[in-house]
């Protein structure tokens, strides 16, 4: 009798896998739908540029081309000369779309290669969104003339580099490259990204991971406060009071208190931090285009949060491949580094596009509810009687 209770339960537990395979399927065929689509409608982006986006999205890049084409100047700003000449050693001065078409391909098939990597994971249907908001995005930041473009050689190497620990320094030293070339915040990145990798934020559960970044941001602003003898929000409120008239200054960052220094400081860079991943200012600003893009970051950061709030709820946080950890701890520091030095949204948005590869991966590793019994299942056959298993294989 207790053999064919057993034989029952078994025959149970495979018609509901059954069912949670062709669930899975349907998820996956989501995923696919919307991750197709995204790139799809993201060449359509970059190929109708000029008729799709307004000329404010477009002038760091003309710039750049109009240094590449030699009709133009840097004005001593190293940043804009390296990348220019960097398109012009390409042969890419004069040839706009393939620029644009070749900025966004790159970041498409660094997303592919995320795909089919984690093709064997368990997937939930919100990684389809992710991959489309990051698909435009990309298309709308990286299919021009950029030096944001750089940055995805640092995320091929966060993304795909091997186990080995070794590899961080060399991930390192990418970063370093970058901030001497173009960035110089990115010197930042990677020191916050070694004591992330080290404190192995990405086993901390969500809550303290926010309290983290939190207090992360509050310690380096008051640092750099003390080292370079400046208030702590001194970058974004430096860049901002110089262009008031400019295009950006909708959607600048405010001074959100008013209080003495460095503490007034400290407390502006912090909500900055929290903005910037829910950004209520910039739905106060008004207008539709202002609306969306609120609704569109928030969405994406909470669906990577969840992500990691799903991997932490059924213990999976604990067993983090590295390259899990790696894109973890780079979103991380970007989002701390981002709080001191964003002057506005449009910036931030633009300079963390690149970065949102290292999202798309935390997704890829998230686990949903549904699935959350399945690992527990697979936990509790490791604890049955050597006897019950043998009858189980029957």
């Amino acid at each position: 009798m207790t053999h064919i209770l057993r034989r029952s339960s078994i025959a149970g537990h495979i018609e509901v896998g059954g069912g949670l395979k062709e669930s899975n399927a349907r998820v996956d065929q989501f995923v696919d739908y919307l991750f197709w689509f995204g790139i799809a409608l993201g060449y359509a982006v970059v190929v109708l540029r000029e008729r799709l986006l307004p000329m404010r999205f477009s002038l760091d890049g003309l710039r750049i081309q109009a240094i590449a084409q030699g009709i133009g100047s840097a004005f001593g700003d190293k940043s804009f000369g390296n990348i220019a000449g960097f398109y012009r050693w390409l042969h890419l001065g004069d040839k706009t779309l393939l620029a644009g078409i070749l900025g966004y391909s790159a970041f498409v098939l660094l997303a592919i290669l995320v795909r089919t990597s984690t093709r064997r994971l368990a997937h939930a249907w919100y990684q389809g969104v992710v991959y489309f908001l990051a698909f435009f995005f990309a298309a709308v930041f990286l299919g021009f003339y950029s030096k944001d473009v750089l940055v995805l050689p640092i995320l091929a190497l966060v993304l795909f580099s091997p186990a080995r620990k070794r590899w961080d320094f060399v991930i390192l030293g990418s970063m370093v490259l970058y901030a001497n070339w173009f960035r110089s915040y990115w010197y930042l990145v990677a020191l916050v990204y070694l004591i992330y990798r080290l404190a192995r934020i990405d086993r901390w559960r969500l809550r303290s991971v926010l309290i983290g970044i939190a207090f992360t941001i509050a310690v380096v602003s008051i640092g750099l406060s003390f080292v370079l003898h400046v208030d702590p929000d001194h970058f974004r409120t430096m860049v901002n009071d110089a262009r008031e008239d400019s295009l950006d200054a909708q959607s600048a960052i405010p001074s959100y208190v008013s209080i003495a220094q460095p503490f007034g400081g400290v407390i502006n860079n912090v909500l900055t931090g929290a903005f910037l991943v829910v950004p209520i200012p910039l739905l106060l600003s008004g207008g539709l285009y202002y609306v969306a893009l609120t609704f569109a970051l928030t969405a994406l950061w909470i669906l990577i949060g969840f992500s990691h709030r799903s991997r932490g709820r059924i213990g999976a946080i604990r067993m983090n491949p590295p390259r899990y950890a790696r894109a973890f701890c780079i979103l991380a520091a970007f989002v701390v580094v981002q709080a001191l030095f964003e002057p506005d949204y449009g910036s931030a948005l633009r300079h963390v596009t690149p970065v949102l590869l290292a999202g798309v991966l935390i997704c890829s590793y998230g686990v949903a509810r549904h699935e959350a019994s399945q690992v527990n299942e697979r936990a509790g056959m490791r604890e049955i009687r050597p006897r019950d298993r043998r009858v189980r294989q029957r």
